[in-house]
């Protein structure tokens, strides 16, 4: 829901104007691909080249999750040489310890939703 709120705002919706200033400067996207982190850590890496500071914004959520990245979140692991994901991965998620040991952002935001309990 948040996602579609900002990333592609209506013409008409109320957002005021230093946030809709704020969100133009912001570059939100979207991939279809069968390895994820793999094409997250290369577009990172290509902002990297030409901006200085790159802040990822990540979900993390393992109970409403639709896909399983922990077999590329392994190789990706494997490629960088870090033994021992389990703790990381634990604490911020498969995308967020991805973008960590691929050091692909200057600062990094971990955002998980919380389920109010009945």
């Amino acid at each position: 829901m948040t996602w579609s709120k900002y990333a592609l705002p209506s013409p008409g919706a109320d957002i005021p104007n230093p946030l809709r200033a704020a969100l133009s400067r912001i570059d939100f996207s979207d991939f279809s691909t069968p390895s994820p982190l793999h094409v997250a850590i290369q577009r990172a890496s290509a902002i990297r080249a030409v901006h200085k500071r790159l802040l990822i914004v990540t979900g993390r959520s393992r109970h409403l999750a639709t896909e399983s990245h922990h077999r590329e979140r392994k190789e990706i692991f494997e490629e960088y040489r870090m033994m021992g994901p389990e703790l990381v991965t634990r604490t911020i998620g498969d995308v967020a310890s991805s973008m960590v040991i691929s050091s692909s952002a200057s600062a990094l935001v971990v955002l998980q939703a919380v389920i109010p309990l009945e």
